[in-house]
């Protein structure tokens, strides 16, 4: 038997009781977004909340970090500086204490030919030990200028997204069978109601910090001057030289001109320095010894006393004008100058 479907066993409904049936997996408009209260359609809830990012609390952490990359560097140039001036005490100490043997002077002897003498000692040196700082000068080192920059960078992104969302799906349907004009009828009725609710959150924080620091530095020479060099005092025999008047006589029209020289020699506490011996020169005149009744003419008597006399023989009288030399006398490495203008 045929059967056949029809409405006449169904209720009809109304919007307000039942919601009209929709298709399988479709959304209803009456979504909203968690927590109600929202006119948004759900389409509308997946909003990026983006939070405030602040970055004054970095900034001022990096801050400190300038003050002492500052305190270090002006530490080093100090401590640099101060290496520096005690490797110069260093320097100039170990000069000081370093003594050489300097010639002041070379006697060269000539023989009876008027060609030298080849020493076999070094007697004919004059030497004196002193110290090297007199000719080496330490150079200081100072630092001319220290400059230092420093650049830093920081970022911070704080990124919150949510989305919340709220579906129900609503299915109802009814249908009747009829069997023998009606007497015997079959009516069925289905009823489905599904709700899903999604909710979703992201939230996304970075930072970063960056910098770089410069400095610029210069180390040059100090301006300093030399060190002074020692006066030096010597202790011992003192000479004195006594002169006495010009003498001048001719003989077939040859002018002699002379001086006599009283040479006294006295020991560091001023007694007399009796038998030594004395070197007595002269570039310019002649030097002639007296006898001063010491054991040579040029060794000093019981008085300390040895006599010599400056000679200058003139061949014209157009050379008679006054001629000035010097005349050295020489005992051991003490030495005494005078000036003869005859």
């Amino acid at each position: 038997m045929a059967q056949k479907k029809g409405s006449g066993g169904s209720k009809p409904t109304t919007a307000s009781e039942t919601p009209r049936p929709l298709p399988q997996g479709s959304v209803g408009l009456n979504m909203t977004p968690a927590g109600g209260g929202s006119s948004f359609p759900a389409f509308m809830a997946g909003t990026l909340l983006a939070g405030e990012a602040d970055t004054s609390d970095d900034l001022g952490g990096l801050a400190p970090t300038f003050g002492n990359v500052l305190n270090s560097i002006g530490v080093g140039v100090a401590t640099s500086q101060e290496a520096l001036d005690k490797g110069l005490v260093e320097i100039a100490k170990s000069l000081s204490d370093t003594n050489i043997d300097l010639v002041t002077q070379v006697i060269q002897e000539l023989d009876d030919d008027g060609l030298p003498v080849v020493p076999t000692d070094d007697s004919n040196l004059r030497k004196q030990n002193v110290s090297l700082i007199n000719f080496v000068n330490p150079q200081a080192h100072e630092w001319k200028h220290v400059a230092l920059s420093m650049d830093m960078s920081v970022g911070e992104i704080d990124n919150e997204t949510g989305m919340t969302y709220n579906a129900t799906q609503t299915n109802s349907s009814a249908s009747t069978t009829g069997l023998l004009w009606g007497f015997v009828g079959w009516f069925q009725h289905s009823h489905t109601n599904r709700e899903t609710s999604v909710e979703r959150s992201t939230d996304q924080e970075a930072a970063w910090a960056q910098g770089q620091v410069r400095m610029d530095a210069m180390l040059a020479p100090r301006r300093t001057g030399k060190f002074p060099v020692p006066a030096e005092v010597s202790i011992g025999p003192q000479i004195a030289i006594g002169m006495g008047g010009v003498i001048e006589s001719e003989n077939s029209g040859v002018i002699t001109r002379s001086q006599d020289l009283t040479i006294t020699v006295r020991k560091a506490d001023g007694s007399v320095n009796p038998d030594v011996p004395l070197t007595i020169s002269s570039s310019s005149f002649a030097i002639e010894l007296l006898d001063n009744s010491a054991s040579s003419f040029n060794f000093t008597n019981t008085d300390g006393i040895v006599m010599a006399r400056v000679k200058r023989r003139i061949p014209n009288a157009i050379f008679g004008r006054a001629l000035r030399g010097t005349v050295t006398v020489e005992l051991g490495q003490i030495s005494k100058d005078i000036e003869i203008n005859i």
